[in-house]
């Protein structure tokens, strides 16, 4: 079993997916990685509002969401005030590039359909591992038989 932690305590994530059969699957796989969906929502102005309220340490979202936004416009609103590493997930072409992000918040990209826990969880090792706060973690993750 792979055990995500920070400072001894489990990843906070906050998941923003429009598609609820999307959405069950990212929530049981993240917390099956014993990281922690403190919320989901399906749009980019509840994700702002929720990044604000619970400030997660991790936000996993869909580039294309309900709502008057997509994510990268919501991802850009966020990190004005917060500083949080954000996992897009996208089912298309369609998506940033690092060198188009001028507001220079810690980002990676993952294509839909995921074809493995695995890859999520190298994704998730270096966003987190690329945040100054976060590099000096050595025991980031842990793996456990259980």
């Amino acid at each position: 079993m792979v055990t995500a932690v920070i400072q001894g305590r489990q990843i906070q994530v906050l998941l923003v997916e429009d598609d609820y059969i999307t959405s069950s699957a990212f929530k049981i796989m993240i917390n099956s990685m014993n990281m922690h969906v403190v919320k989901s929502v399906s749009s980019g102005e509840a994700s702002i509002i929720a990044s604000a309220e619970i400030k997660p340490d991790l936000i996993v979202m869909d580039i294309i969401l309900e709502g008057k936004i997509t994510g990268i416009e919501a991802a850009r609103i966020i990190n004005q005030n917060l500083s949080i590493p954000i996992i897009f997930l996208t089912g298309s072409r369609l998506y940033p590039s690092k060198t188009s992000n001028k507001d220079n918040y810690p980002f990676e990209i993952i294509q839909k359909p995921l074809t493995s826990e695995n890859d999520f969880l190298k994704v998730v090792k270096k966003i987190l591992r690329d945040i100054p706060v976060f590099s000096n973690e050595t025991d980031l993750f842990h793996i456990s038989s259980t």
